[in-house]
């Protein structure tokens, strides 16, 4: 559970760093 929330978090910072 804990590793599908970094990933999440992973995945949103990859997001604002395209932006």
């Amino acid at each position: 559970v804990f590793d599908a929330i970094m990933t999440f978090k992973k995945e949103e910072a990859a997001k604002l760093i395209e932006k």
